[in-house]
């Protein structure tokens, strides 16, 4: 492209547009856990919505994770000052964390808190982050920034080893202070992350057809579970299950799902926009209205 050479990869754990959970967890009982241990269990377990409770999918209030935080690291300062709560860093400090990784892992940096960067023209502390995979630079962005994400902590994945990392190196771009709760490293195992996706595609939504407004398809199931569709949860959608409406449930926090029973079914999904009926509606009134007072207002000059 443009005489530049890319690679193109294929990811082998891909999931369809629907797949399936055997089991749930309320986003309440998800809530006291840490980002990395969320998506883990979100690999086995769908989350809904406190106020839903399904009829035959089994729900669960906690689900065990792998995730662990590396408790032996050593961490090297240059041109960064390091206290148990701030980090005051200059434009081409650096922190080298050394550790021994899990095997088979994704590795990840965790930074629970914020920053402020030293010129008030800038909004955000970027870094460069340098592992065995390579380069890449990171925004931290402080809280007064425009599009400022108020998150539990800025989670960054420090790429996959097969041995296990045993090295980060973070640079900083530009100096300001960083004020946190907690600066660590964790791994997250992959050894399960094929059965678990085998589980999610082993009753999928097959014969998928594209419609004018929706989509459709089939499914067979042999229990009851959760189809999830990749569809963002928003109103204007209804589903059909068998030629009969059907609840569609918020899961995993943004996306569409219906609960199932054992068997074969055919799924309908039809999006209206919110308030087309009425608006179409309206428009014809005041389209009748303006007629009406058009006509009657010569009539009246005629007259």
């Amino acid at each position: 492209m443009n005489g530049t050479e890319y690679n193109i990869y294929e990811n082998q754990y891909s999931l369809p547009l629907g797949y399936t959970y055997a089991q749930t967890i309320s986003s309440e009982d998800l809530a006291g856990c840490s980002a990395l241990e969320k998506q883990e269990i979100m690999m086995s377990t769908a989350v809904i919505e406190d106020d839903v409770q399904p009829e035959n999918v089994e729900t669960v209030s906690s689900v065990d994770t792998s995730v662990r935080k590396i408790e032996d690291v050593s961490i090297k300062c240059k041109n960064v000052v390091m206290d148990d709560t701030c980090i005051y860093v200059e434009e081409g400090g650096k922190l080298i964390f050394t550790f021994e990784g899990m095997e088979n892992s994704e590795t990840y940096l965790v930074l629970d808190g914020y920053c402020v960067p030293t010129k008030e023209s800038l909004h955000s502390i970027k870094i460069q982050i340098k592992d065995a995979s390579g380069k890449y630079t990171v925004a931290l962005r402080s809280p007064d920034f425009t599009y400022y994400l108020e998150k539990d902590a800025e989670v960054i994945n420090c790429g996959y080893s097969e041995e296990g990392l045993t090295k980060i190196t973070v640079t900083f771009k530009n100096a300001g202070t960083i004020y946190y709760d907690e600066l660590g490293i964790y791994c997250q195992p992959m050894d399960e992350y094929p059965s678990q996706i085998a589980a999610l595609t082993e009753d999928v939504l097959e014969n998928v057809e594209i419609l004018d407004n929706g989509v459709s398809g089939t499914i067979s199931l042999t229990e009851s579970k959760l189809l999830v569709l990749s569809i963002p949860s928003q109103s204007g959608w209804t589903a059909y299950v068998d030629g009969e409406e059907a609840e569609l449930l918020t899961v995993n926090i943004m996306y569409m799902g219906l609960e199932l029973a054992p068997g074969e079914h055919s799924i309908v999904l039809v999006y209206e926009m919110p308030g087309l009926k009425l608006g179409l509606a309206i428009t014809a009134l005041s389209v009748a209205l303006f007629i009406i007072l058009v006509l009657y207002g010569r009539r009246k000059r005629k007259s």
